[in-house]
């Protein structure tokens, strides 16, 4: 079972251990289920986004009832766009962690809220796009588990909906890509450090393909911090989009 699935596991655990013990002490209680209808869970879409722009999807979910846990995953295509982070919605749930993998183009969610449970309809999270390429990328939602609050937790099967971003326009500037091959890797970290350690040589011995991808931290100027930035963005994958995260 993957790290998420696992932290959803403990959480309950922890809710079960706490919360039976309690109702134990005043007598014996019988298990309840407390699932009035199946939930749905769904992700928008988006279309005509310009390539370059930035873009925000929801993921909702509609009819819930009384849930405490859920371990969500998207598949998006890497050359049309480049996830960026995930922002809570109107549940403002307390207790969530996500990870970005950017080579596979998957995003991972997995969040868990006692004892004030999902019930009802609004927006889960909010995902973050850069728009990087034309074309249309389907963003492909699975529910890995979910659970209700109950003691004990009951397993929940949500229907799921995929939705879509459609990116229209030519090449995009991709943050991080300094030699210009489309990827970002060591390799253009190595270029740009070496790039702003040594400036009698830029433009000689090391020279920016892409000048323009190489600030990445959002300000009007190349140097060092976006150096150290995008070094630590290549170093640590699992922090990507979260604590590194590239502009």
């Amino acid at each position: 079972m993957k790290q998420k699935q696992t932290t959803i596991m403990i959480v309950l655990l922890v809710i079960a251990m706490v919360v039976v013990p309690i109702a134990s002490a005043e007598g014996a209680v019988a298990a309840t289920v407390t699932i009035k209808e199946t939930p749905a869970v769904s992700i928008g879409s988006a279309d005509d986004v310009s390539n370059g722009a930035d873009v925000t999807v929801p993921i909702n979910i509609t009819s819930a009832s009384n849930i405490g846990a859920m371990d969500i995953s998207i598949m998006y295509d890497i050359s049309v766009l480049n996830a960026t982070g995930v922002e809570n919605g109107t549940f403002n749930i307390t207790i969530m962690a996500y990870n970005i993998d950017a080579a596979a183009g998957r995003i991972n969610i997995s969040f868990a809220e006692y004892p004030n449970t999902l019930t009802g309809d609004g927006v889960l999270f909010n995902l973050r796009f850069a728009a990087i390429g034309a074309g249309n990328s389907t963003l492909d939602i699975t529910v890995k588990e979910a659970w209700t609050g109950d003691v004990p937790p009951q397993p929940v099967t949500p229907i799921t909906v995929d939705g879509y971003v459609n990116v229209t326009g030519g090449v995009a500037r991709i943050p991080g890509d300094a030699n210009g091959d489309t990827n970002v890797n060591i390799q253009d970290a190595v270029l740009l450090f070496n790039w702003v350690s040594f400036p009698g040589d830029q433009g000689t011995k090391y020279v920016l393909q892409k000048p323009e991808n190489a600030n990445v931290n959002g300000d009007t100027v190349t140097n060092i911090q976006d150096a150290v930035l995008l070094f630590n963005w290549v170093s640590f994958p699992g922090d990507q989009g979260t604590k590194y995260v590239l502009q």
